[in-house]
């Protein structure tokens, strides 16, 4: 019986040049035999269904979400299934 490669989401900030440096980490893991999911096929459109229902449904979909952001002092909600 096959197994299905994990799934890993990798979500970042826009700011600077992370965008290359998250293609070369999915890039790397695509290699290692793990199914990636980010943004880049949407540089230049939204997904179809809004990026907002695209994240949650990456989110749901994936066995890992690899998370790079800026520090924000304040609070923040997280909603986990």
């Amino acid at each position: 019986m096959e197994k299905n490669p994990p799934i890993v989401f990798i979500s970042y900030s826009h700011d600077g040049n992370l965008s290359s440096k998250v293609e070369t980490l999915a890039d790397w893991l695509t290699g290692k035999g793990i199914q990636v999911i980010t943004d880049h096929p949407y540089v230049n459109r939204p997904p179809e269904q809004g990026c907002r229902a695209w994240m949650q449904h990456s989110v749901e979909d994936a066995d890992m979400v690899l998370f790079r952001g800026l520090v924000f002092w304040g609070l923040a909600e997280f909603r986990l299934r």
